[in-house]
């Protein structure tokens, strides 16, 4: 199946062909072909797996209909992990694959809708970004409506509320309020087995989306218990990004007390709400 010829290309080559690849040209429509595509001064070999990735993608838009839900969830993962995006077709794809999925949402399992959001979120800063801001929006609207928050699995949740965070969709007032209820859901669940990442990422999403200070705070003061608990239990410090963003975490929530960082890292910070 195309979905999944493209999918094992990106699981198995998508780190170190983003790696390779050098920043896209902004070349004039009438450059040649190795410059149009960004690949000017590379080798043949990376020149013609470019594309070939851009071929199936065009394939893939073309026959976007006839795609299962979890292969339209696979190929937009894909096309995101392969660094694709400076491409027209790929981002046609991804907004196609959006418009679809919002009408069919009640088809897509959770992981899927997932990544497809994870995916599509990246247009952000792109002309197609109104496709990313109303499909997040619809599915906010379903998680909310439906109910199905508690058939998404932790690390789900926590990359949905990462990926509304990273396109800055905080002014949507329907991600707003899954955001806040998330927060909520979180704070009603035993936070000590949820783990750090997800924790984190929950939180720090929730103070780039703006829910009301008192909704995060007790969340909040949960998470430093949990942190303080590992900390103490010989637990790895936190590392540079996780510390910088549960500083802002903090920040957001007003925390004055001095004490000693989460994960024996040293110094001094604001902490307790």
């Amino acid at each position: 199946e195309l979905s999944m010829t493209i999918w094992a290309l990106a699981r198995l080559d998508g780190a170190s062909f983003r790696c390779r690849r050098p920043a896209p040209s902004a070349a004039a429509p009438s450059a040649a072909p190795s410059a149009a595509f960004g690949l000017a001064g590379r080798g043949a070999e990376d020149e013609a797996e470019e594309y070939m990735l851009c071929a199936l993608t065009q394939e893939a838009l073309r026959r976007i209909h006839e795609l299962s839900p979890q292969g339209l969830s696979n190929i937009s993962w894909s096309i995101v992990t392969l660094g694709l995006t400076c491409h027209a077709s790929a981002r046609q794809f991804l907004a196609g694959a959006a418009q679809r999925a919002a009408r069919e949402l009640a088809e897509f399992a959770p992981q899927a809708i997932a990544n497809l959001c994870w995916a599509v979120c990246r247009l952000s800063g792109h002309e197609e970004a109104p496709c990313a801001a109303g499909f997040a929006t619809c599915v906010a609207e379903h998680l909310m409506r439906q109910g199905r928050m508690a058939s998404f699995s932790w690390p789900d949740l926590s990359s949905l509320a990462s990926a509304m965070a990273r396109a800055e969709l905080g002014h949507i007032s329907e991600v707003r309020s899954f955001a806040t209820s998330l927060v909520s859901y979180m704070g009603a669940t035993q936070c000590e087995g949820l783990g750090r990442q997800v924790l984190l990422n929950v939180a720090h999403s929730a103070v780039r989306l703006r829910i009301p200070r008192t909704v995060l705070e007790p969340v909040v003061l949960r998470i430093s218990e949990v942190l303080d608990f590992e900390a103490s239990s010989g637990a790895r410090p936190l590392n540079g990004i996780d510390l910088r963003q549960w500083r802002e975490v903090r920040s957001r929530c007003g925390l004055i007390a001095r004490q000693r960082l989460p994960g024996g890292t040293g110094g001094q910070a604001a902490v307790g709400c």
